[in-house]
């Protein structure tokens, strides 16, 4: 018997911030990192990245056809606790605006993912269709505690150090999203 080659889960990574609002650079920067490490393990193949300064309606999209989405973002407290580095937590679905803003969080753009993707018994072959049949993926977020966020200012030695220790977790959250039995996702555990 032929042993079937590992199939490794899909995943979008999303980071999220502005490199030109100090600590909000945590986001997108903790991703580049995270590419050349992937790289590294030749396993960049199985993941999709995007920076952007915040999530849109559009992300949905994005959300299509994956097994895990990683959002990573810079925070303060009470996204992340005041004496911790970072947060590293499994997210749900939610249909509740929290802003006025066009801007969406992690969750909000779950819950419009949630909506569009609900299973489409029909047999049609058009994009909508397609995009509709796909199941939404299971979600966490990576929130590096933040200090600095003006305009203009670099990334501070505490952001540092946080984005330091957040990427060891989220080398270790790799390792279990690798080792998982297949169909068995939950990367907390």
């Amino acid at each position: 018997m032929i042993d079937a080659p590992l199939r490794y889960p899909k995943c979008v990574v999303f980071g999220i911030g502005n490199e030109s609002r100090g600590d909000d650079a945590a986001g997108p920067t903790l991703i580049e990192r995270f590419k050349l490490k992937l790289e590294e393990i030749d396993l960049k193949d199985f993941f999709t990245f995007i920076s952007d300064f915040q999530l849109q309606i559009e992300h949905s999209l994005d959300l299509a056809d994956q097994d895990i989405a990683l959002f990573i973002d810079a925070g303060v407290p009470p996204a992340v606790l005041d004496n911790e580095p970072f947060s590293l937590t499994r997210i749900m679905p939610t249909n509740n605006r929290t802003g006025m803003s066009h801007a969406l969080s992690p969750q909000e753009l779950l819950g419009i993912a949630q909506v569009f993707f609900v299973k489409n018994e029909s047999h049609t072959t058009t994009t909508a269709a397609l995009i509709k049949s796909c199941k939404l993926p299971e979600a966490y977020v990576l929130c590096v505690r933040g200090y600095e966020f003006e305009l203009g200012s670099p990334l501070s030695s505490e952001c540092k150090k946080n984005m330091d220790s957040s990427f060891e977790a989220l080398l270790l959250w790799l390792n279990n999203i690798l080792t998982a039995e297949p169909g068995d996702l939950n990367c907390t555990r």
